[in-house]
């Protein structure tokens, strides 16, 4: 009778309740907390697996890529066409359009939408610095230029985001969205300040600028900012010249920071090492290497699975085939797809 009981519970729990079943494998973001980090126990020490931060934020880092281009056919990742297929979607909040161009400060954002039962996640992709531009080195010079009453990035992006955040709680509903910045460099920087100043916003970004926007804002209870830093390139030198260089690891309430190495440059090249589209080719990539079994990997199935679909359509279904591409990702591209991607 005893035995009859306990497989008859099991049953319920497996068949009738799924939620609770499901509530055990780690979740990349929830309603009440956008961003989670993937800090865990390995090899018996708390720390982080490469692959695994790259499996859980390798998306942003493609949409902090396709905020650098200027027109649909540029865009690498996530074009209108292919975007749904994520799950996300285009938030056409400025008159239409889902990008803010300011050719006052040089202010560059692009947004999107991600809708659960529970909640929408509004995604805001910053620029960082693009190529020479005046612009862009007074924004990157705040720590210098931030007593001159002059307009800038860092003070026109909270102004804007404001307007974001009124359309978005007026189409979604107030209370029940929730949002990630992300951005890479000055766009890193610009995202950690939205962060620290408003509520229910996270932040990932990607060797992110070192400045401090506003000061007087100091963040909010359930928003995280997570780091993701290559250690070879060149602002992490610049960090450590200056006194700025992170801790090795950092995991708080409101901060994880991870040193990783995705790819790398022959010849020790800081400053290309920089750039975000190898930093987002080699996050796309990690996971797939772990599928196809042509990289050690210790990222559990389960895990994986949350977030393969999506990197696998981002590298091979669209960046792979918009660039002509397919044959230098065949090792990876070519092991089996999950459902998701089949289409």
């Amino acid at each position: 009778m005893v035995r009859f009981l306990e497989i008859l519970i099991l049953a319920i729990v497996i068949l009738v309740l799924p939620g609770i079943a499901a509530a055990n494998i780690r979740q990349l973001e929830s309603c009440k907390r956008p961003i989670i980090p993937v800090d865990d126990v390995y090899d018996g020490k708390w720390g982080f697996n490469a692959n695994l931060v790259a499996t859980a934020f390798g998306p942003f880092a493609a949409a902090s890529f396709d905020a650098y281009m200027d027109y649909e056919k540029q865009l690498s990742f996530l074009p209108a066409d292919k975007l749904k297929r994520i799950g996300w979607h285009r938030l056409h909040w400025n008159a239409g359009s889902h990008r803010f161009n300011d050719g006052l400060t040089g202010l560059v954002f692009d947004t999107y939408y991600k809708k659960t039962r529970r909640c929408t996640f509004v995604i805001v992709a910053v620029r960082g610095t693009d190529g020479p531009s005046l612009r862009d080195a007074f924004s990157n010079a705040y720590l210098i230029t931030r007593a001159l009453p002059v307009p800038n990035q860092y003070r026109a992006i909270k102004t804007q985001f404001a307007n974001v955040r009124a359309f978005a709680e007026k189409t979604f509903g107030r209370g029940k969205v929730v949002y990630v910045a992300t951005g890479h460099s000055l766009g890193g920087g610009l995202s950690i300040q939205l962060a620290k100043c408003f509520d229910r916003v996270s932040a990932v970004v990607f060797d992110s600028s070192f400045v401090e926007g506003d000061r007087s804002c100091r963040g909010f209870t359930g928003t995280t900012v997570v780091e993701i830093y290559d250690k070879h390139e060149i602002l992490s030198r610049l960090r450590a010249f200056m006194g700025k260089s992170r801790a090795s690891h950092v995991n708080n309430a409101n901060l994880a920071t991870y040193g990783i190495n995705p790819y790398e440059l022959k010849g020790g090249r800081p400053i290309a090492q920089h750039g975000i589209i190898g930093m987002a080719l080699g996050l796309l990539r990690a996971p797939l290497d772990c599928m196809a079994k042509t990289a050690k990997c210790e990222i559990k199935a389960a895990y994986n699975d949350q977030r393969y679909a999506y990197q696998h359509i981002l590298l091979c279904d669209i960046y792979a085939r918009r660039t002509g591409k397919v044959i230098a990702y065949g090792d990876v591209c070519v092991a089996p797809r999950p459902l998701a991607s089949r289409r």
